[in-house]
């Protein structure tokens, strides 16, 4: 059952995001050399009431985690994103994003306001653009080129899900 990340788990899920961020390059915009959230501190300083990770273990250990935060700006405070979504390849295909993503949507749903949830994903990552449409986000737009490494580009999809509250 997924769960908030809570500190005692916060170096394993440092190792946890830097292994992902290594895995999936073109699934993140953080690489491992610039990566905002590398200690403790950082993390603890980022996370807050509309700002959490949503992690599931197994066997005591990380195996997926989903990030989510609410915007604060008045103007776009009805919109919460959906970010860091990465599940470990030797558990995929066994509902584990799917129930983490599922975890996440329900907690926008406690939040007031929140009346969409917005995320990106990358072209080249197939499956979780399959698992982003069958959880109902629909794609709005495409940025073209939007991630380069090492000469290759790859285009963002972005993908909105209405929450129905007004």
């Amino acid at each position: 059952m997924p769960h908030l990340l809570q500190p005692t788990h916060y170096d394993e899920y440092i190792a946890f995001r830097r292994a992902m961020l290594v895995a999936e390059p073109w699934s993140f915009l953080s690489s491992p050399d610039d990566d905002a959230l590398e200690t403790q501190d950082a993390l603890a300083e980022r996370l807050n009431d509309r700002n959490v990770i949503f992690v599931e273990l197994v066997d005591g250990q990380i195996v997926s985690s989903v990030g989510l935060f609410q915007h604060t700006r008045p103007k776009i405070a009805h919109i919460a994103m959906i970010w860091g979504v990465y599940t470990s390849p030797s558990v995929r295909q066994r509902g584990i994003a799917r129930a983490v993503l599922a975890a996440c949507i329900d907690h926008a749903h406690t939040w007031p306001g929140v009346a969409r949830i917005n995320l990106s994903a990358s072209n080249r990552s197939v499956a979780a653009n399959h698992l982003y449409q069958s959880l109902g986000f629909t794609q709005w737009g495409i940025e073209p080129d939007a991630i380069r490494i090492d000469g290759e580009s790859a285009d963002e999809y972005h993908y909105s899900l209405a929450l129905g509250q007004v």
